[in-house]
């Protein structure tokens, strides 16, 4: 069997935003005969470096037993940055509190087994980037990177100066210069990478999409979208983070002259508006049906399964629907199921950027497709638009033109409708399915 080193910071059983795929592709490599060594950050010190995580007894038996994971911990407390001493660091601080203690064991590792064959890296955090390439380099190894996000070139926070920014570029060219193959989430983010990098060969460019996981779609499959007037309660749902925060949109659109103190230097890049994954657009909507049917009122809610961010409140009631929300809190993957199937429809939402196509092919789409729900997308062009629409189990609208659309989400509530996924599409985001391309990819490289 083929072994290769796989280096993740994040891993069952935290759960985290970034857990879900590298868990994934070392669940299923050993099918298509690789083999993966995990190294991966101990639980302490994960839950340190994301306070939102949580251990989850669900994900602790996701991994088969005959995997070797090695859990390294940090080599000193991290502790958050303070307020000026992050103009001190030009990427992430994870480098610094982690590669102390991973280069040793790996070397370690490397020198007692001679059967491994190259280096896979998922970021971010991209700090890892670095570890996993003078890993590759020092051990004359192949070097594949996973690139679940944007980089250099990303607009949802600021680099605290220009600086900052030329710095992550550096970091970013060394790195996918570096790597024998470069794995991109979805096709647009591939696109950002490598306009970003016009000197890379694009034969390094590879697709290897989100999945899901322990559900397959049948043949004739199909999933009834009831309408409100059919059940007492209506509920759309959304599970897990919206990546938006009230204060960093305000200050995008700030003039630089016009914030306070080290904010004025501070440097996007790319224009991006994250409101537009946050559930404003759908707010908004019920808002303007809500008008048309006050009946309506009592009936439709909003569920949040995940850390309910402070600013929800205040958006809701600016659309006079403050009443209309339900949060669940942050709960273990295990049970959100069971909450999912309290609801009626997922929403789903994109970020917008300008001048370019959204990136987003969001994990939690996949989990929506498991729950059998209709899915409510406001969602601008790329990818994810790409996939709702070709599997068929979406109401599909641009949040940018709801005075016209906003009829399409009227009627499908008012009436419901049955849809027909295409269950050979979707089923090609499998798990499994999405790990054969990854496993295709190792021995490509490793030829």
């Amino acid at each position: 069997m083929l072994k290769v080193l796989f280096l993740t910071f994040e891993f069952n059983p935290v759960q985290t935003t970034g857990n879900f795929r590298p868990a994934k592709f070392v669940k299923y490599l050993r099918d298509f005969g690789i083999d993966p060594i995990v190294i991966c950050g101990d639980e302490k010190s994960i839950l340190q470096y994301y306070i939102s995580g949580k251990l989850s007894p669900a994900l602790a038996k996701e991994i088969p037993d005959e995997i070797e994971v090695n859990r390294i911990p940090f080599s000193k407390p991290y502790k958050p940055k303070s307020k000026y001493s992050q103009f001190l660091y030009y990427s992430d601080p994870l480098y610094k509190h982690w590669s102390r203690n991973v280069y040793p064991v790996v070397d370690k590792i490397l020198e007692n087994d001679k059967q491994i064959r190259a280096v896979i890296v998922t970021v971010p955090p991209f700090s890892i980037g670095t570890i996993a390439r003078k890993i590759a380099a020092k051990h004359k190894l192949p070097l594949i990177v996973d690139l679940r996000d944007a980089w250099s070139d990303q607009g949802q926070f600021p680099y605290f100066t220009r600086l900052h920014y030329y710095i992550n570029r550096i970091f970013e060219k060394r790195l996918l210069k570096r790597a024998d193959a470069i794995v991109a989430v979805t096709k647009e983010l591939a696109n950002i990478y490598e306009h970003s990098n016009p000197e890379l060969n694009k034969d390094k460019f590879e697709i290897v999409y989100n999945n899901f996981d322990n559900y397959k779609f049948e043949a004739g499959q199909k999933i009834e979208g009831v309408s409100v007037t059919s059940v007492p309660k209506y509920i759309i749902g959304y599970i897990g983070s919206f990546y938006y925060t009230t204060e960093a949109e305000t200050l995008k659109k700030t003039s630089w002259w016009k914030r306070k103190g080290p904010r004025k230097l501070f440097y996007y890049p790319v224009k991006e508006e994250w409101i537009y994954r946050s559930p404003y657009f759908l707010f908004k909507s019920l808002n303007l049906i809500f008008k048309k049917h006050p009946e309506l009122r009592s009936k439709i809610f909003f569920g949040h399964i995940g850390h309910t961010p402070s600013w929800m409140q205040n958006m809701a009631k600016e659309f006079g629907i403050e009443k209309n929300i339900i949060n669940y809190g942050f709960t273990d993957a295990g049970e959100v199921r069971k909450l999912a199937e309290n609801f009626n429809a997922m929403l789903i939402t994109t970020e917008k950027i300008d001048g370019n196509k959204s990136f987003c092919l969001p994990s939690k789409t996949f989990d929506y497709v498991k729950y059998n729900r209709p899915i409510l997308a406001l969602v601008k062009n790329g990818d994810l638009k790409d996939f709702l629409n070709k599997g068929g189990m979406s109401v599909v609208i641009d949040p940018d033109n709801l005075d016209d659309e906003i009829g399409v989400l009227e009627e499908f509530l008012l009436k419901g409708k049955t849809f027909f996924p295409d269950g050979n599409y979707i089923n090609k985001f499998h798990s499994k399915e999405q790990t054969h391309l990854l496993a295709d990819i190792i021995r490509k490289v490793v030829k």
